[in-house]
């Protein structure tokens, strides 16, 4: 548990104790490394498709795929 010390606007120094945030979690269970460049859903590296710098989650696989197809035409 992380900790810190705040200055109200009084002065009063206070102690707080706070906990780290939770890290995300993909939907097949496992903790999320990326996230979705379509919806933001986090995804882990086993579900993810990445082409570049561009990160699909297992729904949006399909339109990054699409968009591959369409740049390999042009």
């Amino acid at each position: 548990m992380a900790c810190a010390w705040v200055r109200l606007p009084d002065g009063t120094p206070v102690h707080i104790k706070y906990s780290a945030p939770r890290r995300k979690r993909c939907a097949c269970g496992n903790l999320a490394d990326r996230e979705c460049d379509w919806c933001d859903r986090p995804v882990c590296l086993s579900c993810a498709t990445r082409r570049g710098e561009v990160d699909a989650c297992p729904e949006h696989k399909y339109e990054l795929q699409e968009r591959e197809a369409i740049q390999a035409c042009a």
